[in-house]
């Protein structure tokens, strides 16, 4: 029997989680799961906005900066179906990929094309809704959110649909993400989902060089949620002789709350239950 959390009612209190790994599509249903949700996209009750606050990062006189940043040239459009948070994860991915395999989803194009330049279209359209409800059946059909297992199993069914293949690979490693192995995935032109228990966030980066300062803007937020990720960026700081003092990892994101792109800033304001690379072919 699955056991649906409690979701985290006071801040940076952080859910325990009893399933500590993903199963692969096919393998089962965990005895108790974690469920992601409620819908962000109408407001949902169940997660909890914490605080929003902005603090800086000093260039020293000397102090120099390495940005890498890495994206898929796709990109992936930022679709709100309505529904909850795994539901806006998986048709945001399914969507990125339907540029390249337009039977994804038949009744709707992803794409637009303005003066010649492809533009991600808006989701707002009956054939879109369409596609979403579907989704949220495949996922299981629970308004309050969707387990993880039902979330690869429904992406997993309408990839099949198409005639396509949809597999996952984590990118955890002893409980902890593997940054590494997830920017050279990102670099291959794969998207991930990333999952989140009890602690997340949203960030905007701004460099204000008149200060000779980055400005970080974050805010952390409490709940269960998914987040498709579409890109990296890792800014290093050094000193006059080379030697690191700061590194900074930032993962883009569509994050279904707030602003329709961001950050999600590597710290200690998250709590990542689990990551995945998600291949269609």
């Amino acid at each position: 029997m699955k056991k649906i959390y409690n979701f985290v009612k006071k801040p940076f209190a952080i859910a325990v989680v009893a399933c500590a790994s993903l199963l692969s599509i096919g393998a089962g249903i965990p005895d108790r799961e974690v469920i992601f949700g409620p819908s962000l996209a109408r407001g949902g009750g169940i997660l909890h906005h914490y605080s929003t606050f902005t603090y800086y990062h000093t260039r020293e006189v000397h102090q120099h900066i390495v940005s890498l940043t890495g994206q898929n040239p796709i990109g992936m459009p930022n679709h709100l179906t309505g529904h909850t948070c795994g539901i806006n994860a998986g048709i945001c991915i399914i969507g990125a990929y339907n540029k390249i395999f337009p039977e994804l989803m038949p009744r709707f194009n992803a794409v637009r094309y303005f003066m010649g330049n492809p533009r991600w279209a808006g989701g707002n359209t009956p054939e879109f809704r369409s596609y979403a409800t579907e989704l949220f059946n495949a996922m299981g059909g629970n308004p309050m959110g969707t387990t993880t297992s039902q979330w690869f199993g429904g992406m997993n069914q309408m990839v099949n649909r198409a005639g396509r293949s949809f597999t996952t690979q984590s990118m955890m490693q002893g409980g902890q993400l593997n940054l590494n192995a997830l920017k050279d995935q990102i670099q291959q032109n794969r998207y991930a989902a990333i999952f989140m228990n009890g602690l997340f966030n949203t960030a905007d980066l701004v460099p204000q060089s008149q200060y000779s300062r980055d400005r970080i803007s974050i805010t952390i937020r409490g709940g269960n949620h998914i987040m498709p990720v579409y890109g990296f960026k890792t800014i290093t700081y050094r000193d006059a002789q080379g030697q690191i003092i700061r590194v900074k990892n930032l993962l883009y994101v569509v994050p279904g709350i707030g602003p329709p792109r961001a950050l999600l800033y590597l710290n200690n304001y998250i709590s990542i239950y689990n990551t995945h690379i998600t291949m269609i072919r």
